[in-house]
């Protein structure tokens, strides 16, 4: 199934982005309960919504998609994300690769944690680095292509490439491992037969 894109407040979900969203201070006046009406009265604000900033671009197979094996999202980037530079800060780009794995596994199955809980599993990193080449500004209308570029029957290792929306010059390259361990043991383990041949279908 192909993820919607759009943020739900379901009030049990601790993802990064429902979070951070959370975590918006206004730069108006003080006060959590004035934050959120003068962010949505402001100017250029409504990249701050989620679900007017985050949408995959057809789940990667209308824009780069499975004869290119690029899993694509287009993000705006919010204020929210950048430093006082204006540019993007550093650690951002890990929860990026988090939130577009996170989808690339609901292409797989939409409740990814009733998946992992039903298979046993969980998929803790074991390696996430990222290189910044230029930088990337809020406001910016981001390209965000996945791909599995390392398989075995217990781990996998995606790459994130970052580029501006329609341009071809590369901002950011981050690459991530995952393995794959019983929930109960915590003792690696062969991937479950759906996710192993998932990760192969897009294997590169």
């Amino acid at each position: 199934m192909r993820p919607s894109g759009e943020w739900r407040d379901d009030g049990l979900s601790t993802h990064p982005w429902q979070r951070g969203r959370d975590r918006i201070q206004s730069p108006f006046r003080s006060g959590a309960r004035s934050c959120r009406s003068n962010f949505l009265k402001a100017p250029l604000l409504p990249i701050l919504l989620l679900e007017e900033s985050w949408r995959p671009t057809g789940g990667g197979i209308e824009t780069h998609g499975m004869e290119e094996k690029n899993f694509s999202f287009t993000y705006r980037v919010p204020w929210s994300d950048a430093d006082p530079a204006g540019i993007v800060y550093f650690s951002r780009f890990f929860e990026y690769f988090e939130t577009v794995e996170f989808a690339f596994y609901q292409l797989l199955d939409e409740d990814v944690r009733r998946f992992l809980d039903e298979q046993g599993i969980w998929l803790p990193r074991v390696e996430a680095r990222c290189r910044y080449i230029h930088p990337i500004r809020w406001g910016d209308l981001i390209e965000i292509r996945f791909q599995v570029i390392k398989l075995t029957s217990r781990s996998a290792t995606y790459r994130f490439l970052f580029y501006r929306h329609r341009e071809t010059e590369l901002l950011a390259e981050g690459r991530m491992t995952v393995v794959c361990i019983d929930q109960k043991t915590f003792r690696a383990r062969p991937f479950p037969s759906p996710l192993y041949e998932h990760l192969r279908a897009w294997l590169r």
